[in-house]
This record gives structure tokens, C-alpha cells and sequence, in this order.
């Protein structure tokens, strides 16, 4: 069960963009601060195909995380609920070789399909827990199954699992699959099945065109923000916090962190 909200440690130059955009950004996993992330043992890139948004579900402060994700101790902690975004619904048929119905999405249909590549529904289910392991299948996953002449991608492998010496970080993530497919592949009534042409590209390698993209935010959830300023952060810090929170969501609750003044 997911935890009723989550906490990003960030700076506060990103807090500007998030505050004005209302969206988070969602990176390649090629990109987290894990370098053995996105790698398995049959696929040299396969991290490219997966954007995260990385959180805890630590309430307490993380000296750690002060130190690994801001300037010094001197950026912010967002916290939000769980559920923050946005949800659209595509509607899917035997084309994509997925089962035919409504299926929910945090990315909008006008977003979801592109010229060459598409990004898979989430069918609810973006927001994962990491699982802590030294069990080095899980860390590098054997991905690709052939039977005969037909093989199988297993994408769910990939994301989920981190080396047990991250386990401070009680992470939890939302995952976007960023599927590409041959160009020509374009028209979905032209009886293609979508999800083997992307099988098909992803065995090739072949690229998707962008490394990061931006999810809007509810604005409900967007209203219930609670931002902790850093340890070290400075009276001009705070007032740059909170002029912006109250020109782009003054509901948003700014706190000094309970370690200001604990820490050399």
C-alpha cells in the first residue's frame, strides 16, 4: 500500500519550475545517482527506456538527503500527496497488444503517442516501492525470453530493485515506459500491433526521442504542498521560498527544518 504522501529533497531553482509549471519532472533512469540502475544482462541501454521521479516515504528528515540532493543544506523538501497527478484515459484495442478497454494514465492521450514512440499506459500502477537486494539477478536482470522464432521483452524487472547499501533512502518511484517503434509504424488501424513493433525497436536499440519529461500536477494535491527549507538555508533563501510560494500557491505551508541550528 502506497504511503498518503511522499518527500522530494531538491534545490531551490527546481522548486521554481515545479511551482510555476505546476509538473514534475520525470528523468531517464539512465540519470538517477545510482550508476548500476538501467543495466540487465542482455541489454546494454535499456534504462533509456524508462522515466522515474524518485521519492521517499521517510517523514523524518534525512541529514543524508540533505547533503546528497541540495546545495549545501541549503535547498527544500517538498512534500505531496501520493496520488498527485493528474489521471486521463486512453483507450486501447488489439492494435497496441494490449487487452481492448479504458485504461488510466498520468501521461494525456495527445502525449502518450508520438511519431516514433509511444508511452505505455500505466494501468494505475506507476508508482512503485523500490525493493532493497544484493541478489545480483535481480540487480542485473536476464530480460529477453525466445521460444521458437517468438521472444518476450520482461520490462518489469528494470527499476524496481537497488543495492541494499541505498536502503536509506526508503525510495519509492513513479515509472513512465517510453516504448519506440519503427517510424512507418504510425497509423494504429493499420492492423500493427504496437507493442511487438516496440519489441522489436527496443531489441534493435533503438532510441527514443527525449531523456526527461514533465507531468502536470493536480491541483487539488498541487494545494497541499508542504515545503521545509534546508538546515543551513539563509533569511534570503527563505524569502525567495516564500514569494514564491505566494504568487504560485499560496495554500503551500513553508517550514524551517527542525535541524536549523544542529548542524556545523
Amino acid at each position: 500500500m502506497s504511503p498518503t504522501f511522499l518527500y522530494h529533497y531538491t534545490s531551490i531553482e527546481t522548486l521554481i519550475y515545479i511551482l510555476k509549471n505546476r509538473t514534475i519532472r520525470f528523468n531517464n533512469l539512465n540519470q538517477v545517482d545510482d550508476l548500476n540502475e538501467g543495466k540487465s544482462e542482455d541489454f546494454r541501454s535499456i534504462g533509456n527506456y524508462f522515466l522515474v521521479s524518485c521519492w521517499t516515504g521517510l517523514e523524518e528528515e534525512s541529514i543524508p538527503f540533505w547533503n546528497m540532493y541540495t546545495d549545501k543544506m541549503t535547498g527544500v523538501r517538498i512534500k505531496l500527496p501520493s496520488d498527485l497527478f493528474n489521471t486521463y484515459t486512453i483507450f486501447t484495442n488489439a492494435d497496441y497488444g494490449l487487452d481492448p478497454g479504458a485504461i488510466n494514465s498520468i501521461v494525456p492521450p495527445d502525449v502518450t503517442f508520438g511519431i516514433n514512440h509511444w508511452i505505455v499506459p500505466t494501468h494505475n500502477n506507476f508508482l512503485k516501492k523500490v525493493e532493497y537486494t544484493d541478489d545480483k539477478v535481480k540487480l542485473k536482470p536476464a530480460l529477453k525470453t525466445i521460444v521458437g522464432n517468438q521472444f518476450t521483452i520482461h520490462l518489469d524487472k528494470i527499476g524496481i530493485y537497488k543495492a541494499t547499501h541505498w536502503a536509506f533512502q526508503s525510495e519509492w518511484r513513479y515509472i513512465i515506459k517510453v516504448f519506440p517503434f519503427a517510424s512507418e509504424v504510425q497509423n494504429m488501424n493499420n492492423g500493427s500491433n504496437l507493442l511487438r513493433e516496440s519489441l522489436l525497436s527496443i531489441n534493435r536499440g533503438d532510441s527514443v526521442p527525449f531523456s526527461h519529461l514533465d507531468i502536470t500536477v493536480n491541483e487539488e494535491k498541487f494545494k497541499q504542498m508542504e515545503i521545509i527549507l534546508g538546515p543551513k538555508s539563509s533569511e534570503a533563501d527563505k524569502i525567495i521560498v516564500e514569494s514564491l510560494v505566494e504568487k504560485f500557491n499560496p495554500t503551500a505551508i513553508v517550514k524551517n527544518s527542525d535541524l536549523k541550528g544542529t548542524i556545523r
